[in-house]
């Protein structure tokens, strides 16, 4: 997957902390190369699809932790599309 930058926030917007909490929303943010990601353009794909449906639906986004350092993301949404991908290593040390 992408770059982590650890400097930058996600969710800030949706945050009432001022950045004095816990809470993680100022921890993690994306450089442009997360978007080219198989995982995140389908994820991307099946939103929109939903969204713009003339009706109703449902997306379900399951991961399951393997070994070796990779996790299994599977996104259903009428079909299952898996996908297995490493974790990075920065994240791989916090275990």
């Amino acid at each position: 997957m992408g770059n982590l930058d650890r400097n930058k926030n996600l969710d800030q917007d949706n945050c009432n902390c001022d950045g004095q909490c816990n809470c993680g929303c100022h921890e993690i943010s994306f450089d442009e190369s997360f978007y080219e990601d198989p995982v995140v353009k389908r994820l991307c794909f099946m939103y929109r699809e939903l969204v713009l449906h003339d009706g109703f639906g449902d997306l379900q986004v399951l991961v399951k932790i393997l070994k070796r350092g990779q996790k299994e993301v599977i996104i259903k949404s009428g079909k299952e599309y898996r996908y297995v991908v490493d974790v990075p290593g920065e994240l791989n040390k916090w275990r």
